[in-house]
């Protein structure tokens, strides 16, 4: 989806705003939810949003664990600790 939702948005005018917003179908998306939350906090999700795309869909690397994303966001040169402080700060309600 998300390559047809790019192309999309490259072909809407000035005054439309795309504003991303994760879904969680199931339990198991919330690690990559508040990974899409921790980007956006640090300012980063703009410019690290196709890697993660790329990251999950294209190279099949997992990002189910905590371990595995903080590994995803060392590898694309963000802070560890800043990056485990935002992540941890998000609290999971069902």
């Amino acid at each position: 989806f998300e390559p047809k939702l790019v192309a999309w948005i490259r072909k809407q005018p000035a005054d439309v705003v795309v504003r991303r917003i994760p879904v969680g179908f199931r339990d198991d998306f919330v690690p990559q939810q508040r990974l899409f939350y921790t980007l956006e906090a640090m300012g980063k999700l703009e410019e690290l949003h196709q890697q993660v795309f790329d990251s999950i869909h294209m190279k099949s690397e997992p990002t189910a664990r905590e371990a595995e994303i903080l590994a995803f966001a060392q590898k694309n040169g963000l802070d560890a600790a800043k990056f485990r402080e935002h992540y941890t700060s998000f609290t999971v309600s069902s």
